[in-house]
């Protein structure tokens, strides 16, 4: 169930690492929805709406991220649903309000704008945000994000091709009157 927290298989046996409140080191909610290990080790976890979470199987300690609105290089929101951790050893994160990158040399999060749909969303009334993250062969991130559940063509989402090399963001959105 993804409301049980983390669960660890080492070839025998499973360990599952679940929040206890009397623990700061333990994993901050249940409800994991992303994981990513990096080249480091770490197992990095996507929080639903308890932000991020990276995991030291050495030390068995999860290290906690969470927005601050007070400091820019903080994760930009706490609804994390998407990971993936780049060749070049850095971490991708999908939020509800875009995507970030996480600078493992700098501690620092690096915030960029898929869709200004998505950073201005209203979390009132949208319910939307990234999905998925992918890095191709050539280095290029895919982002799919939206609403996957409802299916209506009129909303915000779709597919994001970002270059980091020139820093473009390239939108694609399916078209149902377009057979190619």
């Amino acid at each position: 169930s993804v409301q049980r927290g983390l669960h660890r298989y080492d070839g025998k046996k499973i360990t599952t690492y679940s929040h206890n409140n009397d623990n700061p080191n333990s994993i901050a909610s249940n409800i994991a929805l992303a994981v990513s290990a990096d080249s480091s080790g770490y197992i990095w976890i996507g929080l639903g709406e308890a932000g991020l979470d990276r995991f030291d199987p050495a030390t068995n300690k999860f290290t906690h991220f969470r927005h601050d609105p007070g400091n820019p290089s903080s994760l930009g929101n706490d609804s994390v649903s998407a990971i993936t951790t780049d060749r070049a050893g850095y971490t991708w994160i999908g939020t509800a309000r875009g995507l970030d990158m996480y600078d493992h040399k700098t501690g620092r999060f690096f915030h960029y704008n898929i869709d200004d749909r998505i950073k201005n969303a209203n979390f009132q009334k949208d319910n939307f945000g990234i999905n998925s993250i992918y890095e191709d062969k050539k280095g290029v991130l895919w982002i799919g994000w939206g609403n996957p559940y409802n299916g209506k063509k009129e909303d915000p989402g779709g597919l994001v091709r970002f270059d980091r090399q020139s820093g473009k963001m390239t939108g694609f959105k399916h078209d149902p009157t377009d057979a190619t």
